[in-house]
C-alpha cells in the first residue's frame, strides 16, 4: 500500500450535503448561541474596564444633544482611546435599561451570537451541516468566547467583524459555487464589516484584509485580492471614521494634538511597546490560545507532533477553505507575538478559526476516516486528551476552592458539581469505541456537560461576585444615611464602575488624602473607601484627615483586599475613628 497523502489529515472536505438540519442539531445550535446569555447581567460590571465604558456610555446618553454623541467624555474629560462605535451602541442600551449591566454588556452579547451564527452559516456552506454545527458547538464553549465575549468592551463588536469579513472574502474569492450576485454582495459585506471594525477598534480590523492576503499569496494567487475591490471599498469604508473624525475637529472640546498622540500610543504605542502596558514572554499567547480555546485544541492536528511540515506547508498552499482557516488561526498569534504589549483579549478572533479546524477532525473522526492506519500519521486523539485535560481543570478547581475553604467554605459546595464536565468527558470515551453512532452521542454527552459547567460557573460568579460590586456599595451606604445623594472617594484605588452605578452624582476616584477635606461639606455626605492595607499608613502620614474619617462599614471589592468604608465628617471632628486597621 503507498503512504497515504497529507491531505488525509488537512483535506479540503468537499461539502458532504445540504440538508435540513435535525431537531438535536438545531437544539446545539440554539443552546450554543445562547450560553454566552445565562445570567450575563447577574453581576456587577469589572472594574476598570467595564466601568470605564459604561461611565462614557452613561455619560453620552445623559448628555441630551448631539455633542455628547461626537466626543465620548470620561471624568468630565474627552476620552478618545477608541472609536465611537461601541460607546454608541452601550448609550443606546443605558438609554433604554438604564445604568445596569445588562445594558452596557448588551452590544456584546448580540456580537457573540452573531458571530457564532455567522460561523455556522459559513462553514455549512464551505464544510456541510454537520461541521458548522460542531463549529459553532466548539467555539460556543471556549473559555474566550464565553469570558470575553461577554464583557462591555470592544472585543465581541471586533470579532464579529473580523469573522464576518473572512466568511465575506472567502464567497467573494474562494467560494467554488457561489453565483455572481452573491459574490458581489460579499464583496459589499466584506467592506461594510471592515468599516463597522473600524468603528469600534481603529487599525485592528486591517487583521482580516491581512489574512486573507497571506492566504492567497501562499496559494500564489495574490492577484485576486484585487476580486474584492479594495480601491473602491477602502475608500467608502474609511468614510464612517473619516466623518467621525472630522466631527471631532469642528467641536472645540476636541484637543487633537492629544488625541493624535493618544492613537498612536494606543495602536503603534501598543505593538512596539511605548504605550505603558506590562510586556509579555513572545510564547505569551500559545498558553493564552491552548487554555482559552479548549477543548478545540485537545482535537487540533499539529505540526511536528502528529503532522509531518511538508504536510502543513501543502495544506497551507493549499488555497482553500481550511488553508484561509489555518492562516486565520495562526497569523494573527504571530503578528501579536511580536507585539511588545499583549492582552489576552486580542485571541477572540482567533477562536472561530480554531474551532472550524477542530471541527473537521471531529468530522473525519466520525465518519470513521481516520479509524484505518495512516502511514506516517498520528491521527488528533480526540477522547482521552479531551477527558485528561477536563478531569485536571476540575481537580484544580476543586483544589482551589479546599484552598480557600476557611474564608469561602460554601465555595467547595459549588465547586464539587463541576464534575459534570469531566463526567461527560469520560462517558465519550467509553462510548467511542462501540460504533460510529455512539461517538457522536458520546461527542453531544460531552457537550451538554460542558454547557451546564459554564452554567453552573456563571452561577458562581453571581453568587460570589455580586456583592463585591459597586451596587451592594452604594445600596449599604445610602441605607446607612437614608439618603441616595451620596459622594464617593477612593484612596490608593481607581474604580469607575462607582461612578457608573452612582447616578452620575459626583465621585472622586483615587485623591491625594492630602486634598480630602476640599471635598468636605457641612450639609453633604462624602463616603471614603480605603483598602484596609493602606489604613495603618493614612494615619501615620494624614493625621489631619483621619480625625474627620468615621468608619461604618467594611467592603469586599473585586478580586481585592476588604476596603473599609468611612465617612468626612466636615463641620464637627469627633477625633480619631480610625485609630484600628
Amino acid at each position: 500500500m503507498p503512504p497515504a497523502a497529507a491531505p488525509d489529515i488537512l483535506a479540503s472536505h468537499v461539502p458532504s450535503d445540504a440538508r435540513p438540519l435535525t431537531l438535536a442539531e438545531r437544539l446545539v445550535v440554539a443552546a450554543s448561541v445562547a450560553l454566552v446569555w445565562v445570567l450575563a447581567w447577574g453581576h456587577p460590571l469589572y472594574p476598570p474596564d467595564e466601568g470605564r465604558y459604561g461611565s462614557v456610555a452613561a455619560t453620552m446618553a445623559d448628555g441630551g444633544s448631539l455633542g455628547a454623541w461626537i466626543v465620548p467624555f470620561f471624568r468630565g474629560e474627552p476620552h478618545l482611546t477608541k472609536p465611537p462605535l461601541i460607546y454608541w451602541l452601550q448609550a443606546l442600551g443605558v438609554e433604554v435599561f438604564g445604568r445596569t449591566a445588562f445594558a452596557v454588556r448588551l452590544p456584546s452579547l448580540l456580537a457573540t451570537s452573531a458571530a457564532l451564527l455567522v460561523l455556522f452559516a459559513w462553514m455549512r456552506r464551505g464544510f456541510g451541516t454537520r461541521p458548522a454545527v460542531l463549529s459553532v458547538a466548539l467555539a460556543a464553549v471556549m473559555p474566550l468566547t464565553l469570558i470575553v465575549g461577554r464583557l462591555a468592551t470592544t472585543d465581541a463588536l471586533l470579532s464579529l467583524a473580523w469573522i464576518a469579513m473572512l466568511a465575506s472574502a472567502w464567497t467573494a474569492i474562494g467560494a467554488p459555487t457561489a453565483p455572481p450576485r452573491a459574490r458581489s454582495l460579499a464583496v459589499v459585506a466584506f467592506w461594510c464589516a471592515f468599516a463597522v471594525g473600524l468603528l469600534t477598534k481603529g487599525p485592528a480590523a486591517i487583521g482580516p484584509l491581512g489574512i486573507v492576503t497571506v492566504w492567497l499569496l501562499l496559494a500564489g494567487r495574490g492577484r485576486d485580492v484585487a476580486r474584492l475591490r479594495p480601491f473602491v471599498g477602502l475608500p467608502l469604508a474609511l468614510l464612517p471614521l473619516v466623518a467621525w473624525i472630522v466631527a471631532l475637529a469642528l467641536d472645540p472640546r476636541t484637543p487633537l494634538g492629544e488625541a493624535g498622540s493618544l492613537w498612536w500610543k494606543e495602536t503603534f504605542g501598543r505593538a512596539l511597546g511605548s504605550a505603558n502596558l506590562r510586556p509579555e514572554p513572545f510564547w505569551y499567547y500559545l498558553v493564552v490560545v491552548a487554555a482559552g480555546a479548549f477543548p478545540a485544541t485537545t482535537f487540533l492536528a499539529l505540526p511536528l507532533y502528529n503532522l509531518r511540515l511538508g504536510a502543513t506547508v501543502a495544506a497551507f498552499r493549499a488555497g482553500d477553505l481550511r488553508a484561509l482557516l489555518l492562516v486565520a488561526a495562526i497569523l494573527p498569534m504571530l503578528a501579536f507575538s511580536v507585539s511588545v504589549g499583549k492582552l489576552a483579549t486580542y485571541m477572540l478572533p482567533v477562536m472561530a478559526p480554531i474551532a472550524a479546524l477542530a471541527a473537521l477532525t471531529l468530522e473525519g473522526w466520525l465518519r470513521g476516516t481516520f479509524d484505518a492506519p495512516v502511514d506516517g500519521y498520528r491521527p488528533p486523539e480526540v477522547r482521552r486528551t479531551f477527558a485528561i485535560v477536563a478531569t485536571l481543570i476540575f481537580a484544580t478547581e476543586l483544589g482551589l476552592a479546599i484552598y480557600v475553604f476557611d474564608r469561602a467554605p460554601d465555595l467547595l459546595g459549588v465547586a464539587i458539581p463541576l464534575a459534570i464536565a469531566p463526567i461527560g468527558a469520560w462517558i465519550l470515551v467509553g462510548l467511542w469505541r462501540r460504533g460510529l453512532r455512539l461517538r457522536g452521542q458520546g461527542l453531544a454527552v460531552a457537550w451538554v456537560a460542558m454547557a451546564l459547567a459554564w452554567t453552573l460557573r456563571f452561577g458562581i460568579e453571581t453568587r460570589f461576585l455580586a456583592p463585591m460590586g459597586a451596587p451592594a456599595l452604594l445600596e449599604r451606604v445610602r441605607d446607612l444615611f437614608g439618603t441616595d445623594k451620596v459622594r464617593v472617594a477612593t484612596i490608593g484605588f481607581d474604580d469607575p464602575t462607582i461612578a457608573f452605578y452612582n447616578d452620575g452624582r459626583v465621585t472622586f476616584e483615587d485623591v491625594d488624602p492630602a486634598h480630602l477635606l476640599e471635598w468636605g461639606s457641612i450639609d453633604e455626605t462624602l463616603v471614603v473607601l480605603v483598602p484596609v492595607a493602606r489604613v495603618e499608613a493614612l494615619i501615620d502620614e494624614h493625621p489631619e484627615v483621619t480625625r474627620r474619617l468615621e468608619p461604618v462599614a467594611t467592603w469586599q471589592r473585586f478580586f481585592a483586599h476588604p476596603t473599609r468604608v468611612f465617612v468626612l465628617r466636615a463641620a464637627h471632628p469627633r477625633g480619631p475613628h480610625v485609630a484600628t486597621p
